[in-house]
């Protein structure tokens, strides 16, 4: 499986507005209103990189992991299929909200959901900060970095992204309790 880039991330707010007024006048981001009274964060070429959807907790959600064709992305499937890992394939209403053109979403060991993706669509908008922020550097890599903040067991969580989405290079881990883990 060949990830392409981190194309996204989704969490989940008790306030909305709280985001909204955090990208634009902290971050310098963009912000557009999303279905379902969502907000979209735009901070380059992207129509967005974060989607905050309203919530009963503030938490996150989803990691959205592009794949860049849809034979890359039927080729993924296929591997899962191989490997016996369990997804779902998005609804159109969860295409629609993502704004790509397939989801195939997977949860890891600790509960974490995944979505592998292909097709972005454009909003043909260059990004322009509200605050003057000239740019943010995202590139080939998408939006760079996320953290699943909730991993029982590091070991299985590492065996599911380096194995399950074969993030290359993998993880590092960061442990901070009993568990102990040697990464090479």
């Amino acid at each position: 499986m060949e990830i392409h880039s981190l194309g996204y991330c989704v969490v989940s707010s008790t306030n909305v507005q709280s985001w909204r007024e955090y990208a634009v006048n902290v971050l310098g981001m963009m912000v557009q209103n999303a279905s379902q009274d969502g907000l979209y964060i735009k901070m380059d070429e992207r129509p967005y990189r974060f989607l905050v959807v309203p919530g009963e907790r503030d938490a996150y959600l989803a990691s959205g992991w592009e794949l860049a064709s849809e034979t890359a992305f039927s080729a993924a499937l296929a591997e899962l299929d191989q490997k016996n890992i369990s997804y779902t394939l998005g609804t159109d209403e969860e295409c629609q909200l993502r704004q790509v053109q397939a989801i195939a979403a997977l949860t890891d060991p600790s509960g974490n959901r995944h979505e592998l993706f292909w097709g972005h669509c454009s909003d043909c908008q260059p990004f322009i900060s509200p605050q003057g922020v000239g740019q943010f550097v995202t590139g080939d890599m998408g939006l760079g970095h996320t953290i699943d903040i909730a991993i029982a067991l590091p070991v299985d969580a590492f065996a599911f992204s380096s194995v399950a989405i074969s993030v290359d290079p993998p993880p590092t881990l960061i442990l901070m309790d009993e568990y102990a883990v040697k990464i090479p």
